[in-house]
């Protein structure tokens, strides 16, 4: 069996650019919500899951601060 450690992250605006943006903030909302969930995931020892809600869950930010 793998066991998997993830540290706590950190999210802050600034790595988005500096105009208001709602998207952004959305995006960043939806994220933090994403990381939470994912703890809860990682008690209930879904590693499988959770790696993949990561994964994808927050790509989206990746994409929007590529644009």
């Amino acid at each position: 069996m793998t066991e998997f450690a993830f540290k706590k992250i950190s999210l802050s605006m600034t790595t988005f650019p500096p105009q208001h943006n709602t998207t952004v903030e959305k995006v960043s909302q939806f994220t933090a919500s994403i990381l939470k969930f994912s703890q809860t995931l990682q008690e209930q020892r879904h590693f499988a899951l959770l790696c993949q809600l990561l994964k994808s869950g927050t790509s989206i930010g990746a994409n929007i601060i590529e644009t």
